[in-house]
């Protein structure tokens, strides 16, 4: 009996451990350090009808990136117009991160990044 409650207890300690998905153990990072943390991006020449809409300001997307450094999703909080919104976010599912590493495991993480964007063209911060 005192082997199946020590049984009992270790399995009811480590379950929580063992059930946690990826997305439990992902870091949440400030926009700087997202920023900080982009490898590669690139942006397509930009279509006519984004030029169009003359959009101006600062696209805010909140970013999902796996342990690899590849974009998971990126949801729009924040954005000028319909053509340059979905422009942008084709752009950042293809943007790679460096990894990001917590006592030597490589660790998901998520965040806020901000593009700006001037009728057709990126700010000069960085993008």
């Amino acid at each position: 009996m005192k082997i199946f409650l020590s049984f009992i207890f270790i399995v009811l300690f480590f379950l929580p451990v063992l059930a946690q998905t990826e997305q439990e153990r992902e870091v949440r990072l400030p926009p700087k350090k997202m920023k900080e943390r982009i490898f590669k991006q690139g942006f397509s020449d930009v279509p006519q009808s984004v030029r169009d809409c003359h959009a101006t300001g600062t696209f805010v997307f909140y970013v999902k990136v796996d342990t690899h450094g590849d974009v998971k999703s990126a949801k729009l909080i924040k954005g000028l117009c319909k053509d340059a919104n979905e422009y942008i976010e084709r752009a950042i599912a293809n943007w790679k991160f460096k990894p990001l590493e917590i006592v030597t495991k490589k660790t998901a993480f998520r965040g806020v990044v901000e593009i700006p964007f001037w009728y057709g063209s990126f700010g000069s911060s960085g993008y």
